[in-house]
């Protein structure tokens, strides 16, 4: 399926991090970043990644999400 979409977590070298490759564009050729909960009221997708207990940040861009949780 061409609109299949896929995901690829990478582990980083700082372990409160995990950075996800997606095979299309998120924000085409922009970047977001989300410090808080209260940052990302207007993103449903980083929204719902403040949902998860325990993250802290959300960084977009173009075809990645990083993901930073407490630690």
């Amino acid at each position: 399926m061409a609109d299949e979409i896929t995901i690829q977590g990478e582990p980083m070298t700082v372990p409160t991090m995990c950075r996800f490759t997606i095979n299309q564009p998120v924000y085409p050729d922009q970047s977001y970043y989300f410090g808080s909960a209260e940052a990302a009221e207007l993103s449903p997708l980083a929204t719902r990644l403040f949902e998860i207990e325990g993250i802290a940040a959300v960084l977009v861009t173009h075809d990645r999400i990083t993901i930073t949780k407490r630690g």
